[in-house]
């Protein structure tokens, strides 16, 4: 890969980053936390093969921003799995669950 082949990947990575950023603001819809964080998790593979094993070259915010957003997308998976044994079991659905499930095949 030629250097400008790499920083224009960079660049890209962190220009849908802030993209979804922005997005995130709004609210953490399942569709956008997933985005962002493959975006992320692309950032975070290109520095890998560019030899930055530690991903040094990433700022501490968004790394941490993106393990917060990782704990929302496990609270989505959860809820996702609660109505779906809800649904198998033929029992109500949790107030709680539905509120915020946008997305869910419900």
């Amino acid at each position: 890969m030629k250097q400008e082949d790499v920083i224009s990947s960079v660049r890209q990575r962190y220009l849908n980053i802030n993209s979804f950023s922005e997005i995130l603001i709004e609210g953490f819809d399942e569709e956008s936390v997933q985005l962002f964080r493959q975006e992320v998790e692309r950032l975070k593979a290109l520095f890998f093969l560019i030899g930055d094993k530690e991903g040094s070259g990433i700022p501490v915010k968004l790394l941490a921003f993106y393990r917060k957003t990782g704990v929302i997308h496990d609270l989505q998976r959860l809820r996702w799995e609660l109505i779906a044994y809800a649904k198998q079991k033929n029992v109500g659905v949790p107030e709680s669950c539905l509120a915020y499930s946008r997305n869910s095949a419900c």
